[in-house]
């Protein structure tokens, strides 16, 4: 059902029209459901988490052909702004990103959580540090083969090395999937949005501020992102290890 959902939204906000899973009659509905699922013993079945140990391995698989140099920017990018959806990656553009002393900003535009697109305080996100250094190595990759840095920023790499047109948000997909199977993850425990979900968990890990971790990804959520980081929060407390 999530799917068909995610590809409903998906084709309305193509449109340029609204959304009907944002209205509040049909989230009424849809949490009804899920209640009802829940006490049937059905779960949802999240993707796992790419993590900063996972996404480690992830980059090391790309190396420094045209499509290894554009998935490790894509990755690198995709988890670095804050856990990015895959069709925020694939619609990113030059003209939301800036140069900067420490790397670059993107500026975030229409959104799952925006859909009007207007600028908020929190849209602008630093790319700095790998992320920066391997979003640089991209662009001069599109500066070498004569691309213009304008439009989408990532783009299909046809046979031979040759960049073409921008990608598709199934297309993002595909790139997280076939790195994990090429760092021996399970690629059907990971998706797209396991860049998200793994960018909550590391914030938890390493116990980030709840509220500057979804300032980054954009959660307006409290209760989702808390989902994310009080699990790896409370597998450090003590209160999770009373026996030992």
């Amino acid at each position: 059902m999530a799917l068909r959902l995610a590809a409903l939204a998906r084709l309305h906000r193509d449109r340029k029209q609204p959304c009907p899973t944002h209205d509040q009659a049909v989230r009424a509905l849809l949490a009804k459901l899920r209640k009802a699922h829940a006490k049937d013993g059905v779960t949802e079945n999240k993707k796992a988490a790419l993590d900063a140990a996972r996404m480690g391995r992830l980059l090391a698989t790309c190396d420094a052909t045209p499509q290894g140099v554009r998935d490790r920017a894509l990755l690198a990018f995709g988890f670095a702004t804050g856990g990015r959806r895959r069709s925020e990656i694939a619609d990113a553009a030059f003209a939301q990103l800036a140069s900067a002393s420490d790397g670059y900003r993107f500026r975030l535009g229409h959104s799952k959580t925006n859909q009007s697109g207007k600028a908020r305080p929190d849209d602008a996100k630093p790319v700095v540090g790998e992320a920066a250094r391997a979003l640089g190595a991209w662009l001069e990759l599109l500066d070498d083969q004569g691309i213009a840095r304008e439009g989408k920023i990532f783009r299909r790499v046809l046979k031979g090395g040759h960049i073409a047109g921008p990608l598709t948000p199934a297309a993002v997909r595909l790139i997280v999937q076939r790195r994990c199977a090429a760092a021996g993850l399970d690629e059907g425990e990971f998706s797209a949005h396991s860049l998200r979900a793994g960018f909550l968990t590391e914030a938890g890990k390493r116990g980030m501020p709840i509220n500057e971790a979804m300032a980054m990804s954009g959660h307006t959520s409290v209760a989702t992102a808390v989902g994310y980081m009080r699990t790896e929060e409370l597998a450090r407390s003590g209160v999770a290890r009373l026996l030992d």
